[in-house]
């Protein structure tokens, strides 16, 4: 397995670990940044999180080229687009709804298949980070609490299907106190979860290369 991510709580803290993790130098590489995670929560151009994230890159002096991938029209358009970018990142926001639309989009097995081969690099913050996981229907329900239907209208159990690029799930933010309500809730859905969990504070990250893992710390 060729496989390279970086899953991250929040990765504006910890992108500066990256480069030297992946021997790259970020004036030479060029990034996908997908910010439709955040979109039930408002514009993505006013949240936080999302410029958090794009600042931190740009900062560092990566390329960054914003993607919807909900623009995407066919699997050749998909295909050229992530043949074009060194890494992909993904957004939090809601965890459900980016999953769906990886599915919905087609985007799923190619980016699937990209990614396992090494030609391209796995970055997510928070929901960008837990889709990588085998199966969220263990979490749907806080899940499905926290945002308006219409964004996953006609789900389906095939849609919380995960990316299954790691073999456990990632609980993030738990050193957040806005977060632990939603994370108390989300660990008390998982009784029956076939999967490790991985709990990851803000400024904590997991490397995973080769299918072997390790924390990394900011």
């Amino acid at each position: 397995m060729l496989s390279r991510l970086f899953l991250a709580s929040e990765i504006a803290s910890v992108l500066v670990k990256l480069p030297k993790l992946a021997n790259f130098l970020p004036e030479n590489t060029k990034v996908l940044f997908v910010e439709n995670a955040a979109v039930p929560y408002g514009n993505p151009n006013e949240l936080s999180w999302v410029k958090n994230d794009r600042e931190a890159f740009l900062k560092m002096g990566f390329e960054v080229e914003i993607l919807d991938i909900l623009s995407f029209k066919s699997e050749q358009e998909i295909e050229t687009k992530l043949s074009s970018f060194e890494i992909i990142h993904f957004c939090g926001g809601n965890t459900l709804y980016l999953n769906y639309l990886i599915h919905k989009t087609r985007l799923y097995s190619i980016l699937k298949e990209k990614v396992t081969n090494g030609k391209i690099i796995y970055t997510g913050t928070s929901a960008g980070s837990m889709v990588a996981s085998p199966d969220l229907y263990e979490i749907k329900n806080s899940l499905l609490e926290e945002i308006d239907s219409k964004y996953i209208e006609g789900i389906e159990r095939k849609d919380y299907i995960g990316l299954n690029l790691v073999p456990f799930l990632i609980i993030p933010h738990t050193n957040n106190p806005d977060f632990i309500p939603d994370n108390i809730q989300t660990i008390q859905n998982l009784p029956k979860y076939k999967h490790p969990l991985i709990t990851l504070a803000d400024g904590q990250a997991v490397w995973c290369e080769g299918g072997k893992f390790g924390i990394v710390e900011a």
